[in-house]
């Protein structure tokens, strides 16, 4: 590396299993021999680095190692400014042609700023919920993914802890035959609607053209309502 590189950033450092621990640990141990600079960023502190993580204790001397060969700045301002951009668009997209189709993709591109989508494992009371698609605490789902689950309050309740920005794709027309979905879609954008989080969608029709079960009909005014207002550019 030396040969090539005298300073390596790395975005996002994080880490997950404690074989990336050992490696990345023997590797930092390299760069810091061999006088090569690093610059990195990671939602979390050094002391903080796999935390909870299976036989951490083999990776304590790495974090030392790393307390004592870089600095610490905290650049937490405040501002998600993969929000402040959401702010500006409006995120309800009708997806029949390919254009408006282009438009989702590039406001999903936009925030995930080069970052690529993992499975999320999460834990709820033994049971485990898995989000296909997750980054840095943007997730996106396909409707079916998060409504024709059995999933209740609290599972939404779990998903919202780790996440700022929903993309939630396909919002079908409901029917009496969908009462379930719908009771589960309902229940979900309230959540979201009640942590404050930004999120972003797709359907065949408008807001205002999504059609109702008979049962929930006067409910899901408020749900419709909302959806607006969460996907509105002046939000």
């Amino acid at each position: 590396f030396k040969k090539d590189f005298d300073i390596i950033f790395f975005d996002e450092f994080q880490i997950t299993n404690i074989a990336d621990a050992m490696i990345l640990g023997k590797l930092l141990e390299q760069f810091f021999t061999n006088n090569i600079f690093i610059i990195t960023t990671s939602n979390v502190k050094p002391d903080d680095l796999y935390l909870g993580g299976l036989q951490r204790d083999q990776f304590l001397p790495y974090i030392e190692n790393i307390k004592d060969n870089v600095l610490v700045y905290s650049l937490n301002s405040g501002k998600d400014y993969r929000e402040l951009y959401l702010n500006k668009q409006n995120r309800f997209f009708i997806v029949k042609d390919p254009q408006t189709k282009k438009n989702y993709n590039q406001v999903l591109f936009a925030v995930l700023s080069g970052k690529q989508f993992s499975t999320k494992e999460i834990e709820i009371k033994g049971r485990k919920l898995i989000i296909d698609n997750y980054v840095s605490g943007i997730a996106k789902f396909d409707f079916k993914d998060l409504c024709f689950q059995t999933y209740g309050s609290e599972d939404y309740i779990e998903i919202c802890k780790i996440t700022k920005i929903f993309f939630i794709e396909n919002i079908p027309n409901f029917t009496d035959e969908l009462i379930n979905e719908q009771y589960r879609f309902i229940n979900l954008i309230d959540i979201i609607y009640d942590n404050h989080l930004s999120l972003v969608a797709t359907a065949t029709v408008p807001i205002n053209q999504l059609t109702s079960s008979a049962k929930l009909q006067k409910v899901f005014q408020r749900t419709l309502s909302r959806l607006q207002e969460l996907t509105s550019s002046n939000r």
